[in-house]
């Protein structure tokens, strides 16, 4: 025996009777015409503070900066540095993995945590001026095996001074 469900009559078919038409292209409303297209108009206001607006900039070259003056983009990796970042005020009597490593224990010492990638880039930046290809902080795949090699260093540095002291 079958469910009485599946015994009624299938449902006739209906007309659609609704307000909505998909071939209704509608005309823009001219009550909007007034308002500005940021494409056409380099006058676009936008917000610069509580009830005060400003017109929209778009930055181009500095009109006192001359080509000679510029300075060329920084290399994230030297043409004489074996793959490795470019120095800039990096001691010059240590290696730069060296280098690297003593900002790396100095950051421990003064956050008392171990720095990711991220955190050495901008440490790098703000103890020597280390800067990556767009100026900025080195890249974290570029710090990140750095990383790796400092932590398991740091951390024998640890056991070898515990070590000593018992």
């Amino acid at each position: 025996e079958s469910s009485p469900w599946f015994q009624a009559a299938p449902p006739q078919a209906v007309p659609y009777e609704g307000g909505y038409d998909p071939t209704y292209d509608r005309e823009p409303d001219p009550a909007y015409a007034h308002e500005h297209d940021r494409e056409s108009d380099p006058a676009f206001p936008v917000p610069a503070g509580p009830g005060r607006t400003r017109p929209l900039t778009i930055p181009g070259p500095r009109a006192e900066a001359r080509p000679e003056d510029e300075a060329e983009p920084l290399d994230e990796l030297g043409p004489d540095a074996g793959g490795a970042p470019t120095p800039y005020d990096l001691p010059e009597d240590i290696s730069r993995e060296e280098a690297y490593f003593g900002a790396f224990r100095k950051y421990v010492s003064e956050y008392g945590d171990m720095p990711n990638a991220r955190q050495l880039g901008n440490y790098l930046l703000d103890l020597y001026g280390v800067t990556g290809q767009t100026g900025g902080p080195l890249s974290e795949s570029t710090l990140r095996p750095y990383v790796r090699e400092f932590r398991g260093r740091y951390q024998e540095e640890l056991d070898a001074g515990a070590e000593h002291i018992a």
